[in-house]
């Protein structure tokens, strides 16, 4: 990447970890050629909307990003998707989530080029860079109960719980010892048990979409809005929020401790939320497998395990 005043480049390298490459290239036929015209396509995405760029955005799993100023000096942030139809749910889940305050505005959303361009809080840091702390949970629940409160207008429902079955099992086809019967059963124990009430959530919980900003307030970003229970939002954080490499994905010991403290400033049921963070934990482990990752595999075994546990 070259400075301001000479031509701008951009590096495959800067704006994509190698664990992200790896996901792309086992999940797109055409990753390759995309990899290939994705820093060229970036930089000819800012030229075409007057945004000069600064420096790449990293730490996405499904698009490159960077941001920059516009032609009236205002910080955006331009991302350009790899997969077809994400710039329209993504727009569509910050227009649903706008009315918290709590998610960047979007200023374009070009559906065909597959590039979006929102504002950019400068200054802010992904959770995902920080340090765990007890703090931090009365603003995740904030956050949680901000979102709860927008409008369900046009914002999808979760997927089922069979259709998630039915992806894990796939996903873990290659897994000679892959854990259906305990899949099966953490399936079973979450439909057996009341439903709570259903609200908006960001749908992407990982401490990489989460910003800290200087004045202490956290934001959401890269949404994919939907219609399901706060608990299963608890669940999320307590299992992905972590000091672990690559956004967090790493489970850590935490988890149960982590997910029922949330469910508690949240002033959620705390059944549910094991009940959820138990299936979560599996369907990880799943994807975890598929990815090759088995210390993780093992972290979430552990981690379904002691929630499945703490529901007796």
């Amino acid at each position: 990447m070259c400075g301001l005043d000479t031509v701008f480049v951009f590096v495959l390298d800067d704006l994509l970890s190698p664990f992200a490459i790896a996901r792309l290239k086992e999940s797109l036929s055409y990753a390759d050629q995309w990899l290939e015209l994705a820093p060229s396509r970036l930089l000819a995405a800012c030229k075409r909307e007057g945004v000069t760029p600064v420096a790449p955005l990293r730490g996405g799993n499904r698009s490159v990003a960077c941001w920059g100023q516009d032609r009236v000096g205002a910080h955006v942030a331009v991302k350009l998707a790899a997969y077809p139809g994400a710039t329209r749910r993504e727009a569509a889940s910050l227009k649903a989530l706008a009315s918290s305050g709590r998610v960047p505005g979007v200023i374009l959303a070009d559906l065909h080029r597959e590039v979006l361009v929102s504002e950019l809080v400068r200054g802010s840091t992904p959770l995902s860079s920080t340090e765990e702390t007890r703090e931090e949970v009365a603003g995740v629940a904030g956050l949680l109960a901000a979102f709860a409160e927008c409008a369900p207008d046009d914002v999808p429902e979760d997927v089922s719980l069979g259709w998630r079955v039915g992806q894990a099992w796939q996903l873990a086809q290659h897994w000679t010892s892959a854990p259906r019967i305990e899949l099966a059963t953490a399936a079973d124990r979450l439909e057996r048990a009341s439903v709570s009430s259903m609200v908006v959530l960001h749908g992407d919980l990982v401490p990489g979409n989460i910003l800290l900003k200087q004045d202490g307030e956290l934001l959401g970003i890269d949404p994919q809005a939907v219609v399901g229970e706060i608990e299963a939002a608890a669940a999320s954080w307590g299992l992905l929020r972590s000091n672990g490499d690559e956004q967090g994905w790493r489970a850590g010991g935490g988890a149960v401790r982590r997910a029922l403290l949330l469910c508690s400033v949240l002033g959620a049921d705390s059944e549910r939320t094991l009940a959820h963070l138990s299936f979560q934990a599996l369907e990880l482990a799943c994807r975890q497998a598929y990815w090759g990752e088995w210390d993780w595999v093992s972290e979430s075994l552990d981690v379904s395990r002691a929630a499945a546990a703490a529901l007796r």
